[in-house]
C-alpha cells in the first residue's frame, strides 16, 4: 500500500471507532420546542413542576465522563430547585432521536412547563451551567 491509501485507512478506522462513541449524525425532525416526555419530573415543595437540565451523553465519551460527577453533584445539591437528568444515548438510541442529538455531550435547559430554553454542546462546567440558569432568568 502506498502512503495515501495507508493514511485513508487510518482515518476510516478512526472514524469507525469515534462515531459510535460520540454520535455526529442528525436524528429526527426539527419539530416543536416542547419537551418530549422525560422520566419523572420533580416537583417543588409547593407541588409545582421544576425546571430541568437534561444531559445527553455516553459512558464512552470522555467529556461526558468528566461531566458525570458534576451532574450528580448538582442533582443532589439542587434537589427540589431544578431537576438534573442524564440519558446515555449509546444505550437509549430513541432518546437521541427524540431530542434531535447531533453531538454529545448535549445539555438542554427546559422551563417548568417543559419548553426548551437553551442547548449547549460539549463539556460544560458547573459554574457555566449555573450561570446559564441565571442568564435564562432563574435565581437559585
Amino acid at each position: 500500500m502506498n502512503a495515501r491509501y495507508s493514511t485513508m485507512l487510518v482515518m476510516l478506522i478512526t472514524l469507525a471507532v469515534a462515531i459510535p462513541a460520540c454520535p455526529a449524525g442528525y436524528y429526527g425532525d426539527r419539530g416543536s420546542n416542547e419537551s418530549p416526555a422525560v422520566s419523572e419530573r420533580g416537583e417543588s415543595a409547593s407541588g409545582e413542576s421544576l425546571p430541568l437540565l437534561l444531559d445527553l451523553g455516553s459512558t464512552h465519551c470522555v467529556p461526558c465522563q468528566r461531566m458525570a460527577p458534576i451532574l450528580e453533584e448538582m442533582k443532589a445539591e439542587y434537589e427540589g430547585v431544578f431537576d438534573v437528568q442524564v440519558i446515555d444515548v449509546s444505550v437509549d438510541r430513541a432518546a437521541a432521536e427524540q431530542y434531535r442529538v447531533t453531538r454529545i455531550p448535549l445539555q438542554i435547559y427546559f422551563d417548568a412547563g417543559g419548553n426548551e430554553l437553551f442547548r449547549h454542546i460539549g463539556f460544560y462546567s458547573k459554574e457555566d451551567m449555573l450561570t446559564k440558569w441565571v442568564d435564562l432568568g432563574y435565581t437559585f
